[in-house]
């Protein structure tokens, strides 16, 4: 299902930006393991460290909604319109769970009784966000035709 010169380059660069944002957790996640191995909680850092991803968050979800939320993909396969609508919604509970995590991981008195605590929230806020992108990259390749990624 080939498009347009055009189309094809706003495909390419949607996957670029996921692939790089799947980059920047997947380095936040390396770190966490290095901290899990060393055995000394980082509650001020890792805080610290989800403010750059909180910040390129907010810069892709703006990108992507400048022209319209998935409007050249929904354009060729219009039937993802209300699982577009559900993640579109999905973009500012994202920032905001990100900014009040990293909010609570920097006060002197954290509100996570243990490390684990803190680390499993984190987790579960990132696999929800990489489905949330995996849900997006996917609506992307039903519309160009293009195989799922690994």
């Amino acid at each position: 299902m080939a498009g347009l010169p055009e189309e094809q380059a706003h495909y390419d660069d949607a996957m670029d930006e996921h692939r790089r944002l799947m980059l920047h957790i997947a380095e936040l996640c390396d770190w966490l393991d290095e901290v899990e191995q060393l055995g000394m909680p980082r509650f001020l850092e890792l805080g610290n460290r989800l403010q750059p991803l909180r910040n390129d968050l907010a810069v892709h979800f703006a990108r992507e909604e400048r022209d319209g939320y998935l409007a050249v993909p929904l354009a060729r396969v219009p039937q993802f319109r209300e699982e577009a609508d559900e993640l579109l919604g999905q973009h500012s509970r994202f920032l905001g769970d990100l900014e009040a995590l990293s909010e609570h991981l920097q006060e002197t008195e954290s509100p996570f009784r243990t490390w684990q605590d803190a680390r499993r929230r984190f987790e579960q806020l990132l696999a929800a966000l990489r489905q949330h992108e995996h849900r997006e990259a996917a609506i992307y390749r039903a519309a160009f035709g293009q195989p799922g990624e690994q």
